[in-house]
């Protein structure tokens, strides 16, 4: 079975380079016309909605767009403070077509903070940074889990890199163990008034062993008794061609990754706290823009680590999924683009 997050996927194909196509995707999304269709359509708006929104939306992406092309065309160290900005601007067009964009004017702060007095971290694993309960990052959280931020939450920034997907080769190698990721495989299993659905985890780390807890994806999935990393959906009543869609009412499926290897992935993480793929993007390039404006010292021996090339990798990486991932979600469809 494919899931992913959208029910919809449309795979394209590139004799160039992805990064650039995506961005230049991006360029759809600042005419008017085109930006009223996707909320139609897509978002389910009104006109007087569409038309409305759409004056709030475009301006976020006009400048997200130059904000990549700067951050692409500088040097790396200090390319992570306009992707980050870029980021945040896309970001807040999430919340614009979300319930709480009338919120947004009040929140245009961060919504997350950098010590930079606290003492000098002797990794960038060892890092971190204080989420507060508003703000436009507690706000795009929302938007993507449905979860208000109900307390100040301090991350450790080794756990944000660890669910970070793209970067995961670099951060084996770097840290010497896996990210707290893994694979997830969906099985069809027929029965007398409809379908199980099966579900084999495949964690980076072959010999692990991951609770359910950790899972949050699951919403109705239990445990095979006797079998590591493998969970049952209850009894699904419908045909098979519909079986896909009632999954939905089984999973958050907002929490599956991008399919890189076309199964999707998904990070180990609290209930309390899941992790929706573009989330722990965001906080990494916020921690970087932040090290980069502030401690200009620590960023020198940052680039002296075995870390930097896994933020190099990020660099690029991690911000052509975030707009990947922001493309997919502004057309409700999952959208995978391969180099050809």
């Amino acid at each position: 079975m494919n899931v992913y997050r959208y029910l919809e996927q449309q795979r394209l194909g590139t004799s160039l380079d992805p990064f650039s196509d995506v961005l230049e995707w991006l360029d759809y999304l600042t005419s008017e016309e085109y930006l009223r269709d996707i909320l139609l359509k897509r978002h389910f708006f009104s006109i007087t909605q569409a038309k409305v929104r759409s004056k709030y939306i475009i301006p976020h992406i006009k400048d997200a767009i130059l904000f990549v092309q700067q951050s692409i065309s500088g040097p790396n160290g200090v390319s992570f403070l306009p992707a980050y900005y870029a980021i945040l601007n896309l970001a807040k067009v999430y919340i614009l077509l979300g319930p709480r964009f009338s919120d947004l004017p009040s929140n245009r702060w961060h919504g997350a903070t950098y010590d930079v007095q606290a003492k000098d971290s002797q990794s960038i694993v060892t890092e971190e940074i204080c989420l507060k309960q508003g703000g436009a990052l507690a706000l795009f959280y929302e938007t993507l889990t449905g979860l208000p931020m109900i307390k100040e939450r301090v991350v450790r920034m080794g756990t944000i890199y660890s669910c970070v997907q793209d970067i995961s080769a670099e951060y084996y190698l770097a840290a010497g163990r896996n990210a707290e990721l893994g694979t997830l495989y969906f099985n069809a299993i027929p029965q007398k008034k409809g379908f199980k659905v099966q579900v084999k985890l495949s964690p980076r780390n072959s010999d692990d062993k991951i609770s359910i807890k950790r899972l949050p994806c699951f919403k109705t999935f239990k445990k095979v008794p006797g079998k590591d990393n493998t969970f049952t959906s209850p009894l699904i009543q419908c045909s098979e061609t519909e079986l896909v869609k009632k999954l939905q009412d089984h999973l958050n499926s907002h929490l599956l990754y991008f399919p890189n290897t076309g199964n999707p992935s998904v990070a180990f993480c609290s209930r309390a706290f899941p992790m929706p793929e573009e989330f722990p993007i965001a906080l990494l390039f916020f921690h970087m823009s932040s090290v980069v404006r502030y401690k200009p010292e620590f960023l020198s021996r940052v680039q002296q680590s075995r870390w930097w090339p896994v933020l190099v990798a990020a660099r690029r990486h991690s911000l052509f999924k975030f707009m990947l991932l922001f493309w997919s979600y502004m057309h409700n469809e999952q959208f995978i683009i391969t180099q050809v």
